[in-house]
């Protein structure tokens, strides 16, 4: 089952293997977010501060270990 939470009509992805993926709500376009090492399932969480001008997501797994990154691209990193 994947994970899937947004911000700002952007979308982050996570299926069963940890593969992460970036989605445009708006344009419809798709991103890969990397590979993340983890037991699934996986959880997502997405929000934004500062008026939508800070976002961040987070994607929990199901042995507590964390990731962290941006919904607008780039890889998470384990925290």
């Amino acid at each position: 089952m994947a994970g899937v939470s947004g911000v700002n009509s952007v979308y982050v992805v996570v299926d069963d293997y940890g593969n992460v993926f970036h989605v445009d709500g708006t344009q419809g376009g798709k991103g890969s977010g990397g590979r993340i090492q983890g037991l699934p399932p996986f959880s997502v969480a997405c929000s934004s501060s500062h008026g939508g001008a800070n976002e961040t997501c987070i994607i929990s797994d199901a042995a507590g270990n964390v990731w962290r990154g941006k919904p607008r691209g780039g890889e998470f990193k384990p925290l």
